[in-house]
C-alpha cells in the first residue's frame, strides 16, 4: 500500500517489482489514513457521526475477504 485518495476511502497497492522499480516505499495505515469527510460532516447524510459512531453502526457485519 502506497497511499489513499484524499478522502481515505480508497487505498493503492503496487506490485512488490514495481515498487522496486520506481523505489515506492511501503506505507503503514496509521501514517496515511484520513478520515472520510463526507462521513463525518454528515455531507450527504445530514447527520454527522464521529468515526467511533461510524464503528458503532458496522462492528457487527459480518467480514468477507475477497
Amino acid at each position: 500500500m502506497i497511499g489513499t485518495d484524499k478522502n481515505g476511502v480508497n487505498c493503492f497497492f503496487v506490485k512488490k517489482d514495481l515498487a522496486l522499480k520506481y523505489d515506492l516505499k511501503p506505507q503503514d495505515s496509521d501514517s496515511i489514513f484520513k478520515v472520510h469527510k463526507t462521513r463525518t460532516e454528515g455531507t450527504y447524510t445530514k447527520v454527522p457521526q464521529s468515526q467511533e459512531e461510524q464503528f458503532e453502526r458496522i462492528k457487527n457485519f459480518d467480514f468477507v475477504e475477497v
